[in-house]
């Protein structure tokens, strides 16, 4: 899998993003994720196989407050960017083929990878899109 973010046009200084495993093949799935500074983060995504997609139902980061509900996975290095400022990481999820997760199986399977990405990766992306 390239993670090198090609779809952009962009490489990544370091690509050892922390993927998020354990996703099954079920409709509903909810993650308590720990940033490396101690801060817990929860995540539940469920899948809609009317809509073929996977969507964020709540994306909690205590700190700061914040909260999304309702956004759709996409493939893109970060689905956090127009958050950068609000929390100190981000989200990123990448395909085999660029395309869209649009199967329940997307990613139990590997076509799908979710990624916590760090803080410096978030500044990274955040640098090529204003260059």
């Amino acid at each position: 899998m390239d993670l090198s973010g090609r779809k952009h046009g962009i490489t990544f200084a370091r690509t050892e993003f922390e993927r998020l495993d354990g996703i099954s093949p079920y409709t509903f799935q909810k993650q308590r994720l720990i940033l490396p500074n101690g801060d817990p983060i929860i995540l539940t995504i469920r899948f809609s196989p009317l809509q073929y997609g996977w969507f964020i139902t709540e994306l909690s980061y205590a700190p700061t407050d914040f909260l999304i509900k309702g956004a759709r996975v996409t493939t893109t290095p970060n689905m956090l960017h127009q958050q950068r400022n609000l929390v100190p990481f981000g989200l990123g999820c990448f395909t085999k083929d660029n395309q869209e997760p649009t199967q329940i199986e997307d990613f139990s399977s590997g076509y799908a990878q979710l990624y916590l990405l760090s803080e410096e990766e978030v500044l990274s992306w955040a640098a090529v899109l204003n260059d």
